[in-house]
C-alpha cells in the first residue's frame, strides 16, 4: 500500500515534495521492520535528504526520519555514511 501510495504522491506532487519524502520514510521504516537491508536504508537515506531541503532542522518529520536513518544504521551497520548520519541525529537531542 505505501508504494503505491508513494507513486501516486511522487507523480502528483514531485518526488521531493514533503508529503512523498514522508511516505517514502514510512515504507523505508516497514520494509526495515519486515528484515530488508540495503533497499531501506538508501530509501530512508533520500527521504531525510528530501525533509532535510524543505522542512526546517527542528521539524518533527525530519527528527522522524533522522531516527529511521540511524535505527536502519544500528540494525546492519552498512556504510560509513549512515553511521555519521546517526550520530549527528543523535547529537540533536
Amino acid at each position: 500500500m505505501y508504494r503505491r501510495a508513494l507513486a501516486i504522491k511522487e507523480q502528483l506532487l514531485g518526488a521531493d515534495s514533503p508529503d512523498s519524502a514522508l511516505t517514502q520514510n514510512n515504507l523505508g521504516a516497514l520494509l526495515i521492520e519486515r528484515g530488508q537491508q540495503q533497499a531501506p536504508a538508501i530509501m530512508l537515506e533520500q527521504a531525510l535528504a528530501a525533509l532535510q531541503q524543505r522542512l526546517p532542522a527542528e521539524h518533527p518529520h525530519v527528527a522522524l526520519a533522522g531516527e529511521n536513518v540511524a535505527r536502519a544504521w544500528r540494525r546492519w551497520q552498512p556504510v560509513g555514511h549512515l553511521k555519521k548520519k546517526a550520530e549527528r541525529v543523535s547529537s540533536l537531542r
